[in-house]
């Protein structure tokens, strides 16, 4: 197994703990430019064989890279401290096979392409969070059963990534553009401020969704991705999950949260639920839920069932708020095809097997479900595909 240490500064703690491993270290400077980082990837995946990325500021345990060796998973890599998360699991300690690297050999030529924001392609700073976005699209998932490492620097040292906030509200649209604008008018409403909103378009074919959505982004909080996915990518897994996972990676909220864009938030929503998570210590809280038909007549309440130990089946996703530290430990949304309908049930399961319990929200309804014939869950019940065609 190959393992590059890439650096601009390298910490003399890092070099020790690498000496103590056992493996020979081939360490690169990667100060020349900006795609100097991309560079040596490229390099890496050009080559085929195992290899490893030890970033300047981590520190392995004695065994972590043994550890990585005997691993038989594509992709594994060790957790450590990192922003809001007390396990990301990122480049700075990751290994992968030589089997990976032979069945996507342009990988690291589509990474050239993606081009975030506030940095153009190839940018060291996008590297992380692009290379984990690609690699969920081709449907590999992390192994990240190879224990904590340390980790030097919690925060980045430059400025481009957004300073904390409380609350990450991660929102999935696909058409129904018609209910849009309430669902992101429900967030910026909110009587608690301190929430960054993620809309993700899913390749929507209602013109109207990308224009709505590019006018919301006015207001600083709200980021806008579009995603376009072929036919055989939207059949491979339950989508709206694959996004929830691919919002988690690239935001950096306390607490998750969800909105599907053809539903809304009750004003005081984020307010009661963050206020019941830190009084209570709660992970994952919920709320009740108002349930309308398609055009928006109330036929009933979702009511909260006091503390749930098993929450599948009875809380919608928009009703739902947890810790990022939480959504990190049982290692996101489960999103299998099969999952379309289900999805949500599942993602509970893993939360509650994982020892959490599902706190309500006492009072009035958290938020409101449209109940439409075109939706995902409709579909599915009339055997149909869960997206329009």
């Amino acid at each position: 197994m190959h393992v590059i240490v890439p650096y601009t500064n390298l910490r003399s703690a890092t070099r020790t703990a690498l000496d103590q491993t056992g493996y020979p270290i081939d360490y690169v400077n990667v100060s020349d430019g900006d795609d100097s980082y991309w560079g040596l990837l490229d390099e890496a995946w050009r080559v085929g064989v195992d290899f490893a990325i030890v970033e300047q500021d981590i520190i392995v345990e004695p065994d972590t890279l043994a550890s990585f060796e005997g691993c038989p998973q594509p992709w594994c890599a060790a957790t450590y401290p990192y922003l809001t998360s007390d396990s990301y699991r990122g480049l700075g300690c990751v290994r992968f096979r030589a089997e990976l690297v032979a069945a996507l050999p342009g990988l690291i030529d589509e990474l050239a392409l993606v081009d975030y924001p506030n940095h153009g392609p190839k940018h060291w700073c996008t590297l992380d969070a692009a290379l984990q976005r690609l690699l969920g699209l081709h449907h590999y998932h992390v192994c990240a059963d190879h224990g904590r490492v340390g980790h030097l620097s919690h925060w980045p040292s430059h400025n481009c990534v957004p300073h904390p906030y409380q609350v990450t509200v991660l929102m999935t649209v696909y058409n129904a553009s018609e209910y849009l604008q309430q669902a992101i008018q429900s967030v910026v409403d909110q009587t608690f401020q301190d929430w960054r909103l993620l809309i993700m378009d899913d390749g929507s074919t209602d013109p109207y969704v990308q224009t709505l959505c590019s006018e919301a982004t006015r207001d600083p909080r709200i980021t806008y991705q579009r995603f376009d996915p072929s036919e055989e990518e939207r059949a491979a897994s339950a989508r709206y999950a694959t996004l929830f996972n691919w919002g988690a990676a690239h935001t950096y909220g306390k607490y998750i949260t969800y909105l599907c864009g053809d539903d809304f938030y009750e004003p005081n929503r984020l307010a009661r639920m963050v206020q019941t998570a830190e009084q209570t210590d709660a992970a994952v809280v919920y709320g009740a839920q108002r349930l309308l038909t398609a055009d928006g007549v109330e036929t009933g309440c979702r009511a909260t069932r006091g503390v749930l130990t098993a929450a599948a089946g009875l809380v919608d996703l928009n009703s739902v708020l947890h810790t990022r530290t939480s959504f990190d430990k049982v290692r996101g949304w489960p999103d299998a095809n099969r999952l379309w309908r289900t999805a949500d049930g599942h993602m509970w399961d893993r939360l509650t097997d994982a020892g959490y319990v599902f706190t309500p929200v006492e009072g009035e309804p958290t938020d409101s479900k449209h109940y439409r014939p075109d939706s995902v869950d409709q579909r599915c019940i009339r055997g149909e595909t869960p997206w329009a065609v």
